[in-house]
């Protein structure tokens, strides 16, 4: 599915459709259309903003730049995504308190499971996958990304999620834009 470029006024019929469909989605608070379009043009040029919108079985990410808006609705399974966010999320704080528990000199003991770690990469180029990848493209040359983050979509650390490059070495999202992260869009 492409991303899918819309103007104001298809963005907020958009927005009111979803609104309509799902009236009791805690997201639409961060996802208001009238905000984003008084706030759209104070966004600086370098500046990418990404919002998500999760229902049971789709998710709708919206990409806004100050003179573009781009919308792409992707197939999920909310339950599944939910799983594999906690699992990542939980994953990133062991190793986080394992490399602080290092620093401050204590030795937490045992080693580093190989089989953990690869399980980590293995979750955070699958959540890379279904959250950047199919916008990356459209981002461009951005340098700035501001992450709107929503209900369980809080708990991804978008700077730790993979991919890998066309020679096969894995990098993070942090290493190739530099991330934000806002309530919402009036914010930036």
């Amino acid at each position: 599915e492409k991303m899918r470029s819309v103007t104001s006024g298809q963005y907020k019929a958009y927005v009111n459709e979803l609104k309509v469909k799902y009236p009791n989605l805690p997201e639409f608070k961060t996802v208001d259309p009238a905000d984003f379009m008084s706030q759209r043009r104070n966004i600086p040029p370098e500046v990418a903003v990404i919002s998500y919108l999760v229902t049971e079985q789709e998710m709708s990410v919206f990409v806004v730049m100050k003179d573009t808006i781009f919308i792409k609705d992707i197939p999920i399974d909310r339950l599944l995504m939910q799983q594999k966010i906690k699992t990542f999320y939980s994953m990133q704080a062991r190793s986080s308190r394992s490399a602080r528990d290092a620093r401050g000199g204590k030795m937490t003991g045992g080693t580093v499971n190989p089989e953990g770690k690869e399980n980590k990469n293995q979750l955070a180029s699958e959540l890379y996958d279904l959250l950047i990848g199919p916008l990356i493209k459209d981002i461009g040359d951005k340098k700035l990304v501001a992450i709107v983050p929503s209900g369980f979509l809080c708990f991804v650390p978008f700077d730790a999620l993979m991919y890998k490059d066309a020679d096969g070495s894995s990098h993070y999202f942090g290493e190739q834009k530099q991330l934000f992260y806002v309530n919402k869009i009036s914010t930036i």
